[in-house]
């Protein structure tokens, strides 16, 4: 289950600490156990316990963080993040809106695959992407900010969708 992106260029993260979430509309019931996404630069120097990818519901709860990914995004490439589940080891999905993300700090933050449009600027691919959608809806969008210790939940209509990425995520 992939995000309405698709991974077609690469942009820096470009705000240390803050949440930069594209959504996942799951159209049935589905078993997961991780977040995929593509750094296609590597991060350099990055802040141990700092670096995370996270899934979250439409209601802003998050379903699952991933364990620290510092190490893992100082190397390009497909980054399969193990959420954090219930006892389970797994997150049984329903059908709706969800919100793949990654946070991270550091010195030179990592780079993932976005959605691209020849010639468009990532602000254009944005505000193409949430056209007449509100914050809480938001299809591409800035989740919260400032966060240097493990992320909780959201206030979904408190999305930023201007300053929003088009990344891409996948869901397995």
């Amino acid at each position: 289950f992939p995000s309405y992106a698709c991974g077609a260029s690469g942009t820096i993260l470009t705000t240390a600490g803050s949440v930069f979430g594209s959504a996942i509309i799951v159209r049935r019931k589905v078993t997961i156990t991780n977040l995929v996404s593509n750094v296609t630069v590597a991060g350099a120097t990055l802040t141990a316990g700092q670096c995370w990818g996270l899934l979250y519901n439409a209601a802003g709860t998050l379903l699952g963080p991933s364990a620290d990914q510092e190490t893992p995004w100082e190397t390009a490439g497909l980054s399969t993040m193990a959420l954090a589940a219930a006892a389970t080891g797994y997150l049984t999905l329903t059908p709706g809106l969800y919100w793949g993300a990654v946070v991270a700090t550091g010195t030179t933050l990592p780079t993932f695959s976005r959605s691209s449009m020849s010639g468009a600027s990532v602000a254009l691919v944005a505000a193409q992407y949430n056209a007449q959608f509100s914050a809480s809806l938001a299809r591409c969008a800035v989740l919260a900010t400032s966060i240097t210790t493990t992320p909780a939940d959201i206030v979904p209509a408190s999305n930023t969708k201007a300053t929003g990425i088009p990344y891409w995520f996948g869901l397995v």
